[in-house]
């Protein structure tokens, strides 16, 4: 699909489902000037984590922060600092996540308990997107649950 030919609307839904894919500057250019912006603006922005899914919402604090910047992901996991490797999957917004780890300090047991379960969502992310403004993180984890985790720019609020 050429973007280009698209309603505005739509190009900015397919640039923003399409994240990860290796755009070259021409490319990045025929977008539309929103769809431009939201490109190019996700890996300046940090991003707070306001929902675990669709129904139960997260903790304000400690605030847990997802950061993109040159093929890693990056933030504050509840108590630590984490960091992945990111690429994208096969279809547009589809990624692969690996190489996920952390620093290792101890806090205290209910925020251990937030860190170990974003920890797990976000090694099982397969795909991101963006939905009235906030940034949403679809995953599946090996024990068969799946869900989104729903981020808000840091500041928004």
């Amino acid at each position: 699909m050429d973007a280009q030919k698209l309603p505005p609307s739509h190009a900015e839904f397919l640039a923003s489902v399409d994240l990860f894919s290796v755009f070259t500057r021409g490319e990045i250019e025929r977008l539309s000037a929103g769809a431009q912006s939201r490109f190019l603006a996700f890996g300046d922005t940090v991003w707070v984590l306001r929902s675990w899914s669709w129904e139960e919402a997260a903790p304000a604090e400690p605030m847990i922060t997802l950061q993109y910047r040159d093929g890693k992901l990056g933030g504050k996991s509840a108590c630590n600092r984490y960091f992945a490797t990111v690429r994208a999957g096969e279809m547009p917004g589809d990624v692969v996540v690996s190489g996920l780890g952390g620093t290792m300090m101890a806090c205290a047991d209910s925020v251990m308990a937030d860190e170990t379960r974003y920890m797990r969502q976000l090694a099982g992310a397969n795909k991101l997107g963006f939905m009235g403004g906030q940034l949403m993180v679809n995953w599946a984890g090996k024990d068969g649950q799946s869900g989104v985790m729903l981020f808000e720019r840091k500041g928004a609020r």
